[in-house]
């Protein structure tokens, strides 16, 4: 399982074209790493196509992280929801966004910490979502948490068979 102790992020390396560095989202993302993190936000979804495009990687991926590296990106919508959600400033929560935005940040920081397969990873970051949820998003425990984890559940179903493999 992933440390639980918060890592303070390392000085980034300039941040590639389109994206911004997410500072916000990093204590989270280094927690579940287990390791200083970095988190990329691109800045629009043109910038996002073009880098996805660029790597190879089709479809709509919500992030993408090497396994074992130490950065990762995530696309402005998932940015948009974390960072709001990460300052409080959410007020009625909608948990079919912010579940997405928390599993898909738990996630790519799962492969930080090593984790290749995607099945596992999609596994470990689905049920450690609640300790991040509480700890960085100011979800509270009990009906928030439990909304929350209803739609991430309800999300994780509708991931592709590579995504479920294990869980």
């Amino acid at each position: 399982m992933v440390a639980s102790a918060a890592v303070a992020a390392p000085t980034a390396a300039p941040a590639p074209a389109g994206f911004v560095e997410a500072r916000a989202l990093e204590p989270a993302a280094s927690d579940v790493a287990g390791k200083p993190a970095t988190v990329w936000c691109a800045v629009n979804e043109s910038a996002w196509k073009a880098e996805t495009r660029s790597r190879g990687l089709f479809g709509d991926p919500y992030g993408f992280a090497k396994p074992d590296g130490s950065e990762f990106s995530l696309n402005p919508k998932i940015c948009t929801v974390l960072t709001r959600a990460v300052s409080g400033a959410v007020g009625a929560v909608d948990y079919p966004s912010l579940a997405p935005g928390i599993q898909t940040l738990t996630h790519e920081s799962i492969h930080l910490h090593g984790v290749h397969d995607e099945g596992q990873t999609d596994c470990e970051a689905i049920h450690e979502m609640p300790r991040i949820a509480v700890r960085y998003f100011h979800v509270k425990p009990g009906t928030q948490l439990r909304a929350l984890m209803k739609a991430a559940w309800a999300w994780h179903r509708g991931q592709p068979p590579t995504y479920r493999s294990v869980c």
